[in-house]
């Protein structure tokens, strides 16, 4: 919503998720590309191991809106350090 204005509606692929997985894990923000705005990432599914697999959309400053980006969708597990810069990731 931007001015009362529905602005963008994001409709993910199904998910496949426990619903007693903890609420502040399967819907994250923060900045996954360092440009200084805040991105989002939700939870795809949960696999039988640790390494979690998300759907990814990076926020678009030219478009006003965020983009699904089908690359991160590689990034298992991430940690993303915003000091250096970089994105680590556990497979």
């Amino acid at each position: 919503m931007k001015n009362g204005v529905l602005k963008q509606s994001i409709k993910p692929g199904k998910n496949n998720f426990r619903k007693t997985f903890p609420v502040d894990q399967l819907f994250l923000t923060e900045d996954m590309n360092f440009d200084g705005r805040t991105d989002f990432r939700l939870i795809e599914f949960l696999p039988a191991g640790p390494n979690i697999p998300y759907l990814y959309w990076i926020y678009n400053p030219e478009q006003d809106l965020f983009e699904a980006n089908s690359a991160y969708t590689e990034i298992i597990f991430p940690d993303f350090d915003n000091e250096k810069k970089e994105i680590n990731s556990t497979w």
